[in-house]
């Protein structure tokens, strides 16, 4: 990326900065940091943890995040969704069956992963479909978080994995009652996902200390936040500048 990335506190700053040159610098840092792996004979131990970078579509170009998926021992998943760059309100969130975000509308997802044929539904409702993952709620800021448990979503190998099929943000709040989809609108952001080797922490540093370097930022234009070398960087992050 020009200078060495260290860590969740550059990502943090990396983070504050608005505009699309932002996105590319975020996913550039996560291209460099996580080690992907495209299916479970490349590793030795079968592997539990994944993600999905999401990008905007056409009429979000603005807007990142990343989602997490990592299995427990017991077979549930927990989930955890950040997005950025969004305005503020509800947005359904949703696993879509192919992993395919190469159309700008994100149609080429395919419809709400559901292996077991359910009715749309709440996230926590018995009748579902497995991809049903609810709403983010996003700040006046553009940042907005949600974390859930998953007893339909696998990441190991199986007819409920989520590996190789596609996290889809939606321009609306998920009803929970429309048919087929909860009358969410538009898809607006989209990622696929794959197994990973990253720390958890790596990708989601503290959000108050995101918000807290973006505040700090704001005085500094994109030129001058180009040339801080790392002490300043570090010292930004701390409040010194």
């Amino acid at each position: 990326m020009g200078r060495a990335v260290v860590g969740g506190v550059v990502l943090a700053v990396l983070l504050s900065l608005s505009s699309c040159k932002k996105e590319a610098k975020e996913k550039e840092m996560v291209e460099e940091t996580v080690k992907e792996e495209e299916s479970p004979t490349d590793v030795k131990v079968e592997p539990t943890v994944a993600y999905a970078f999401l990008m905007g579509g056409e009429n979000s170009a603005q807007s990142s995040g990343i989602a997490w998926f990592e299995e427990a021992d017991d077979g549930k998943t927990r989930i955890r969704v950040r997005v950025d760059g969004l305005p503020a309100g509800e947005y359904a969130v949703h696993v879509h069956e192919r992993g395919d975000c190469s159309d700008d509308n994100f149609e080429s997802a395919g419809g709400h992963f559901n292996p077991d044929n359910k009715k749309h539904g709440a996230p926590d409702a018995e009748e579902r479909h497995a991809g049903d993952l609810g709403n983010i709620k996003v700040e006046e800021d553009g940042l907005g978080e949600m974390e859930l448990w998953s007893d339909k979503l696998r990441v190991k190998v199986s007819d409920y994995s989520v590996v190789n099929r596609a996290v889809i943000v939606h321009e609306k709040p998920d009803d929970f009652k429309s048919q087929p989809s909860g009358n969410a609108g538009s898809r607006i952001m989209c990622g696929v996902v794959k197994y990973t080797t990253v720390d958890e922490e790596t990708l989601f540093p503290d959000l108050e200390e995101v918000r807290r370097v973006r505040k700090l930022s704001e005085g500094l234009s994109e030129e001058e936040m180009e040339k801080l070398d790392e002490e300043q960087l570090d010292e930004l992050s701390r409040g010194v500048h």
